[in-house]
Parts: structure tokens; sequence; C-alpha cells
């Protein structure tokens, strides 16, 4: 039985811990990466936050192709029971683990933007540049729900480092995402011991293609790669239970993906004007227009040129009307550099720049400037789809959840509705209200 159903909701907290105050300490973590301090967070603050981790996993003596050596950074939020909505203790914690995107997207962007322990206060740019961006408690971090471990993937992604080649594909990289959770899991059993405990795959926008493609990974293994030192892999296969996306791609070919990937493809031109015609910055002329120039003409390929000429662009079309959406307002782009988000990613930039942040979190030896996005080098676009991956491996083994953020142009929920349907699922139940104080 196919098992598309919510996951994040359903998320059986578990784990191996011992219960103290309120949180969960890991009996068998590494403890040189215990996280005991953030600068900008008071002692007072500080004490009311999980246990934490964070720092390098390195898997060594990989084949030249996987780069040799590489140094993964991530960073651990243990589950906090004492705010757990569900009820279940420490020793129930489930372990997600979160992606960003990108490629080459750090999921220190989940962490001190969207849901992590601490967020980026973007009131406390003062116009300083000396004085130090302040994080403050995020009352609806992820850990009151799972342990959260937020991975820099792949390398050079964020803080996570390789040494030689350094290029990957769609392919490569689910296979190094493998090893490093095996590694990863090993350096943290408790967290997998108990026969209950479940591991889950997170993330957003091309974590669609980086997550699903890990996920079939470690359910059917193409290589038999190993790797030695603290990221010797275990031989035993993840218990891998589900994945969670929202804003994902599905394919360097699939409706609005083409874009990450410069592929010249027009088929991702149609959710783009779907998008913009809901939200009314198409007029219904120059909608119906599009319609009948475009006709059986979404996909690779040069449309006719009647279509062209409306669209001009099949990555941000029709920009006569709806304008520069990478400049635009009204939070139908996520990084306008006018907004909220953009300033604090930029005062999030500052803060994991100094030096007394970098010594916090066990990467000073790490001198590059941060960058929340750092495309690996001649990266391979080379999922076209995932739809056939979703129906003949994912969905008959996982549960998953995919979910659709109405304001974000770069995979908008048109898309993901529109590859979904090729699914072939059927509907279990209708749309229905979603309401703030029951769903969330």
């Amino acid at each position: 039985m196919a098992k598309w159903d919510v996951v994040l909701v359903l998320l059986p907290c578990l784990g191996a811990f011992v219960a103290m105050g309120g949180v969960v300490v890991v009996d068998a973590a590494i403890p040189e990466h215990r996280v005991t301090h953030l600068p900008g967070v008071s002692d007072a603050e500080f004490q009311e936050l999980p246990p934490m981790f964070a720092g390098h996993i390195s898997l060594d003596n990989l084949p030249d192709v996987y780069g040799s050596h590489v140094k993964y950074f991530y960073y651990l939020v243990l589950k906090d029971t004492s705010a757990s909505p569900d009820g279940t203790d420490s020793t129930s914690a489930s372990t997600v683990a979160w992606h960003q995107g990108g490629p080459g997207g750090s999921a220190l962007a989940g962490l001190l933007l969207e849901h992590g322990p601490v967020l980026i206060d973007y009131c406390s740019d003062t116009g300083n540049v000396t004085a130090p961006p302040r994080p403050l408690p995020n009352p609806n971090s992820f850990h009151h729900l799972a342990n959260m471990v937020y991975v820099d993937h792949p390398p050079p992604t964020g803080f996570s480092q390789c040494v030689g080649v350094c290029e990957w594909d769609d392919a490569s990289q689910a296979v190094l995402g493998r090893l490093f959770y095996e590694a990863f899991f090993k350096a943290y059993p408790e967290l997998l011991k108990g026969l209950s405990q479940k591991f889950y795959l997170a993330g957003e926008s091309y974590a669609g293609i980086l997550v699903p493609t890990i996920a079939k990974e470690i359910l059917q293994p193409t290589t038999t790669v190993t790797g030695t030192g603290t990221g010797h892999p275990s031989a035993a296969r993840l218990p891998l239970q589900g994945i969670m996306l929202n804003n994902a791609c599905a394919g360097n070919e699939e409706e609005a993906c083409p874009a990450y990937g410069r592929i010249p493809n027009w088929a991702g031109a149609r959710a783009y004007v779907e998008f913009q015609h809901h939200r009314q910055m198409l007029s219904e002329d120059m909608y119906t227009r599009i319609q009948v120039a475009c006709a059986g003409h979404w996909g690779p390929g040069e449309p006719p040129a009647a279509c062209k000429a409306l669209l001009k662009d099949p990555y941000w079309p029709a920009q006569q009307q709806t304008g520069n959406e990478d400049l635009m307002g009204g939070g139908y782009y996520l990084f306008n550099p006018n907004g909220r988000l953009a300033n604090q990613m930029s005062l999030s930039q500052r803060w994991l720049d100094l030096t007394e942040v970098r010594e916090a979190l066990h990467v000073a030896h790490v001198t590059k400037a941060f960058k929340f996005v750092t495309v690996p080098q001649n990266y391979g676009y080379t999922m076209a789809s995932l739809v056939d991956t979703y129906t003949q491996v994912l969905v008959p083994n996982l549960r998953i959840l995919h979910l659709s953020g109405d304001s974000d142009p770069c995979v908008p929920t048109e898309s993901t509705l529109a590859w979904i349907r090729k699914l072939g699922l059927g509907t279990v139940s209708e749309w229905s209200p979603y309401l703030s104080l029951i769903h969330i």
C-alpha cells in the first residue's frame, strides 16, 4: 500500500536518551562538539535551549570521484521534551535531517531564518556594523517535535569542506549523502537504538531533488563505496521512514525546475504563468493571449514566435506586465533585497563570520567567508524527472509530505500540483479549510 500521507504531524518522537530537566542528553555524542554557548544569546536564554552539537564529521579515503576526503558540517538540536506538543518523552524522539536546497544552500538558513531554536533578529540591524546581530529564542522551533540535524550538503556548501575534486551531480551527491548519514548515526547511535526510532529527511526547493535521491540511495544502495576514520559507515541500512519537502523540485525538466540548471526548457513557464495569473499579476487579456499562442508548446525546444514574443524568458515570463520578481516586494519573492528575510540573511552571514561564533560552532579553522549558497563547482543537473522514482520506489516505501507556500514564484504551488498529478495517486480526501488554531 502506498504511504503517501502526512509525515510531520505523525512523527512519533523517539530515541535512547537520558532525560534531564525536560531535555535529553546523548550518551555517545561527540563530546567536543557540544555547543556550550551562542554569542548574543544570554546565559539565561541559553539555559532554556536544548542540548546542541555542531562540528565536522569526516568521510575519508573515498574514491577520487567522491572527493577523496570531505568534512560535513552538521548542527544537531535535540528534542525538548518539556515543550513537546505531543506529550511524548525523550525516549521516543525522532530524528529529522534538514537540507536547504540550492544545490549548495546551507542548512543554516533553516536553522537561523526558519525553524531553529534561535532565529536572527532582523531588528538587530542598528546600522552599526560592529554591533553583533542578536539571535532570539524561537518558540516555534522544530526541535519541539523531533531531534533536528541541519546538514550542509554537499560539500563545500556552507561550512562543509572537501579536499581534491569537489564536483557532484544529482547521482553522486546522493551516494555521498548516504555515506554521511551512515557516519552520522555511527557517531550518534542513541538516535537509532530503539526499535521504534524513526529517521526522516526534509528540505525545500532544490532539496526536492537532493532528498528523494538520497532516500532512494538509502533504500536501494547503488554502490558499496565506504570510507574510514570518523566517517566509516555502518553496515546496516538506515531505518528511513519518510521525507518532507516544501516548494520542492521534482526533476530538472519537471515544470518550474529547469531554471535551476538553466536548461533550455520552456515547460516551467507554464507554472510561472499560472502563478502570476492566480495572483492578478497578469491581465486577463494577456493570460488569454498566452494560452492561445503557447497551446501545445509547453516543453523542450523553442515555442512558436508568437508565444515567445509574449513570454520572452522561460524562467521569468511576461515581465512586461509582472515586473522583475527578483526585485518584487509584497511577499511574492522570498529574497526581495528590501525585505525582512534579505535583512535576516545579511545579519546571519555577519553573525556566522564572527570569530566567537565559529569557535562556538567548532569551525574556527574554516577561514572562508560564509555564504548561504555555494553551488559546487561544475555541478551536474542530471536528474531530469523524479516521477518514476516516486511511483516505483518512494511512494511504496515511505511516508511523504509535500508542503507548498503560495508566495514562492521560484518553485510555485502550481508546479508542485502539476507534477504530483503525474503520479496518478488519486484523491483520498478533498481539500478542506486549513485552520491555524487546529492544524498548526
